[in-house]
């Protein structure tokens, strides 16, 4: 009767690992999907933004291509610099995560032939050491589970708020056409039809100054500095000598790997 427990036991286990699956590839998904849709939106309103000044200033956009473009260009560029950072700390969650699912139930299945070994043997004290044994590891697996499931959230409020704090691009040119009465718009229009050519190369100016001064690399070091201590913690947990670990974990976008704490902190280094 034992025996069969464990065969339904492994069944039902197989089949919470294919749903835990699909369901990881479905917030695999959305979490892509969100959050290129931010980047996207961010960028479209800088672009807006661009042509609304070219606007006020009595110019066409599209004779400012390049200059438009290369604004554009480095904003995306630094843009999916964090976002990379960002895709490698779900990665490494996701890993840890489905790695501690997967070793929870295999001590659960463990547990349970030894349930039906202690119907047979002799040697109860074994049993039962290995059954306590099973048990810790089986609180630490949660403990890691926890902790996963923690730090995504955090991980993703930190890139959500590092999205709209550190990327945020504001215009006072705008700002102060908005508060200029009907008299000082009109005068304001008929200067751009000698000065509206310098007005908006000056003005790209101020936009190209501003995202050359948002510091991308900074918010990618804080990041990996939150993988690092992530990754510290897992072995902790685990009880396991940095020079045992087997383990992986990616930094520095989606290629850098690390192989435990001391090496990640190397590794920083050299990204850096």
């Amino acid at each position: 009767m034992s025996e069969q427990v464990s065969i339904e036991l492994l069944k039902v286990m197989n089949e919470i690992a294919d749903n835990e699956t699909v369901i990881a590839k479905i917030d695999a998904s959305i979490f892509l999907r969100e959050s290129e849709q931010r980047i996207n939106e961010k960028v479209a309103y800088l672009y807006n933004m661009m042509e609304i000044e070219a606007k006020n200033c009595n110019q066409k956009q599209d004779l400012y291509f390049d200059d438009v473009n290369l604004i554009i260009t480095h904003y995306k560029q630094k843009l999916n610099m964090v976002y990379d950072e960002f895709y490698c700390q779900y990665v490494n969650i996701q890993n840890e995560l489905q790695e501690a699912n997967n070793n929870r139930r295999i001590a659960m299945i463990n547990y349970q032939k030894l349930v039906n070994m202690s119907e047979k043997s002799a040697s109860q004290n074994s049993v039962l050491q290995q059954k306590e044994n099973i048990r810790k590891k089986n609180q630490d697996y949660k403990k890691i589970i926890e902790l996963c499931n923690s730090e995504f959230v955090v991980s993703r409020e930190n890139f959500e708020k590092m999205m709209e704090e550190e990327f945020i691009v504001t215009s006072k040119s705008l700002q102060l056409f908005s508060e200029q009465n009907i008299f000082q718009k009109a005068f304001r229009k008929f200067s751009n039809i000698f000065n509206g050519s310098k007005r908006y190369t000056d003005i790209l100016k101020e936009y190209h100054k501003t995202i050359h001064n948002i510091d991308s690399q900074k918010s990618v070091e804080e990041m990996r500095n939150e993988t690092i201590e992530f990754v510290a913690d897992i072995i902790e947990i685990r009880g396991i000598e940095e020079n045992g670990l087997e383990e992986n974990a990616r930094i520095g976008g989606r290629n850098g790997r690390i192989s435990n704490k001391a090496e990640s902190k190397r590794l920083f280094r050299y990204w850096k």
